[in-house]
């Protein structure tokens, strides 16, 4: 029997980031199944970020999901879920979720993002953004297996402190306005 193992992402605003992290990902799942002898087949579900939403102006966000859900479509995303500009601070209205299935609509009907297999292959920026984030990844990978694991290193919290760490920096980084 076939078996998929499927991943999920959110998608933030930093949009060739965004595409880079989804495209370093496969070219990491293909490491792996190469290194382990496998042939899963993968499934990528993308989904709007709910933490750059602002409540004081509602309609930005429809911006923000559609620039999201663009760099999930190039990253190359297998399914993909853009969230109602509004759900961050309200029960979705019925407008906000027609919207944002109708910018889904947008993706493939009017901008033809499902017909291109790799938009993103051959920019130098993102493809070298591709690879930095693989690398670091794989590296990070490797160092997780030499603690013994993803179990073992969750129970040292090594896992924990490496994401509190992160959010940490990135807070500081807000904070002294270097970034948005």
């Amino acid at each position: 029997k076939d078996k998929t193992l499927h991943f999920i992402f959110s998608i933030g605003s930093d949009f060739f980031t965004g595409i880079a992290k989804l495209r370093a990902f496969r070219k990491l799942i293909a490491l792996l199944q190469e290194q382990y002898q496998t042939d899963f087949k993968i499934h990528i579900h993308a989904q709007t970020s709910q933490q750059n939403k602002s409540n004081l102006d509602a309609y930005t966000n429809m911006l923000r999901s559609t620039t999201e859900g663009m760099c999930a479509v190039i990253g190359g995303c297998d399914s993909l879920c853009v969230l109602p500009y509004d759900e961050t601070f309200s029960e979705a209205s019925e407008f906000s979720s027609r919207i944002s299935r109708n910018q889904q609509f947008v993706f493939k009907e009017e901008s033809y993002l499902n017909k291109v297999a790799d938009m993103a292959a051959g920019s130098y920026y993102i493809e070298i953004l591709t690879d930095e984030i693989a690398a670091n990844a794989w590296e990070e990978f490797k160092h997780i297996e030499s603690k013994g694991g993803f179990i073992a290193c969750l129970k040292s919290n090594y896992i924990q402190d490496k994401i509190k760490q992160q959010a940490d920096v990135l807070i500081q980084q807000f904070k002294e306005e270097k970034i948005v």
